[in-house]
């Protein structure tokens, strides 16, 4: 082996992997925004109405299903809640993808890179989740 052309050329893609590897570490260079997806489906005024709307129809339902023989009262209890969890799951859904819409129109205003769902920190500055509630208010 020779020795004269192994250690040059181990010593050059020695210094471009540090030199990679120093890059990667660098801060990023894009913009990027963060929505706190559980307050807005918390806050907007219309999952707000909606949660409303929901509990007032089942409670009336779960009050006249109280007035029924008890094995059938149980059993019309338990479609009651399954068909709740449903109708709230398909509502929700409608929820977030306007919410997305909102998130998706807001990155392009600003120019964002990326926008993030989850992060264990994210600086006030970067927060877009009260514009999005403020977006989802007003389109209602």
């Amino acid at each position: 082996m020779n020795w004269r052309r192994t250690i040059p050329a181990t010593l050059a893609a020695t210094l471009a992997l540090a030199s990679g590897f120093a890059s990667a570490q660098s801060a990023p260079s894009g913009k990027v925004g963060f929505v706190n997806t559980d307050r807005v489906l918390k806050q907007s005024r219309e999952a707000a109405e909606l949660q409303k709307a929901l509990d007032e129809e089942f409670r009336k339902r779960s009050e006249e299903n109280s007035k029924r023989p008890p094995a059938e009262a149980e059993r019309r209890q338990r479609a009651m809640v399954d068909e709740l969890n449903q109708r709230r799951d398909d509502a929700l859904k409608a929820i977030v993808e306007k919410a997305n819409a909102a998130i998706k129109k807001i990155a392009e205003q600003d120019n964002l890179d990326v926008v993030l769902y989850e992060a264990a920190f994210a600086a006030p500055k970067v927060d877009l989740t009260d514009r999005v509630i403020k977006a989802l208010d007003a389109a209602k």
